[in-house]
């Protein structure tokens, strides 16, 4: 099947060669898009690295807003196309490309997971093509050229983060360095050079930028669960506390059989037939040290507890 697909039309011997015969070859009016570029050069390069930079560095961040403006090149020109082949009238072909295009951008900018596997299946895949048409080999070209776009869909889908990251980073710096290198004047390997130092720097911006994000959605988790949790702990961490203490104020009062009444009864409230063994444990007062000390103090904040306690009343922490 590929086989009967004509190729030999836009090989080139570099890769801005053969983009050139593409875009001859299958853009309409190619001609007229070549002339444009090349007249107003300087303006489509200082865009070029406009675009590239905030590709480089901001790619993560920015993901739904590249992703909508892809959405909007793409259905828009998928519009145009149906439009010149249903509506011939100039005014219908320029209503249907444009709510085509916003239609699409929205659709992209909400429903961005798509454009993680779109912008990089293109991208790759007409990247890997362009490098074996340079080698001599086109047919060849497309097959390597879409399953490497499709693996890095794929996987961007799946590892969305660090894939786009990497893919960002890599396009926006080597169409960065492109431009860089037009106005200089630069040529050959040292394009390559320039932006892959450019994409390297775009990486690890990026990666920081994400991490301090993170960890700052991070802090602010925990400071919420932080204040839930001290607020609970401390509610029952004080009343443990009061009723340790209501036990030792207790303890130090004379007995209700010593302090009876004058007639000798005992006043009612506490069975005291009951043998003083089957007293439970939580009746007795909190324990201390020897000389009356605390029993311990909070490992976090360095607030004194007893040994009944089970929550630092300070900080909230499980003792």
């Amino acid at each position: 099947m590929f086989g009967m697909i004509g190729l030999e039309g836009i090989s080139g011997s570099s890769f801005l060669e053969v983009l050139r015969n593409l875009v001859l070859e299958y853009v309409p009016d190619g001609e007229r898009v070549l002339k444009l570029l090349s007249d107003n050069a300087e303006l489509f390069l200082a865009l070029g690295i406009a675009v590239g930079l905030s590709q480089c560095f901001f790619g993560y961040a920015m993901r739904k807003l590249w992703t909508g403006i892809l959405s909007v090149i793409l259905c828009g020109c998928f519009g145009a196309a149906a439009a010149v082949a249903v509506f011939p009238e100039p005014a219908a072909l320029s209503a249907v490309t444009a709510v085509a295009a916003v239609l699409g951008g929205a659709a992209g900018y909400f429903l961005w997971i798509a454009g993680c596997f779109l912008r990089p299946f293109f991208v790759v895949a007409v990247a890997v093509f362009i490098l074996f048409v340079i080698s001599g080999s086109n047919v060849p070209g497309i097959i390597a050229g879409l399953s490497a776009g499709l693996v890095a869909g794929v996987a961007t889908v799946a590892f969305y983060r660090v894939c786009l990251v990497f893919y960002t980073a890599l396009a926006g710096g080597m169409l960065a360095g492109a431009c860089i290198s037009g106005f200089v004047g630069v040529t050959g390997y040292p394009v390559l050079l320039i932006g892959g130092l450019i994409a390297v720097a775009g990486i690890a911006v990026q990666f920081v930028m994400g991490r301090n994000s993170k960890l700052a959605a991070g802090a602010g988790m925990s400071a919420k669960e932080a204040a839930k949790r001290l607020k609970a702990t401390t509610q029952m961490d004080m009343a443990a506390q009061l009723a340790a203490t209501d036990e030792q104020d207790g303890d130090g009062q004379e007995s209700p059989c010593e302090a009876g009444t004058a007639d000798g009864t005992v006043p009612s409230g506490e069975d005291f037939t009951r043998p003083q063994e089957e007293k439970t444990e939580e009746a007795l007062p909190a324990k201390t040290g020897g000389n009356g000390e605390a029993a311990g103090v909070c490992p976090a904040c360095g607030t004194p507890y007893s040994e009944r306690a089970k929550f630092c009343m300070q900080c909230g922490l499980k003792l």
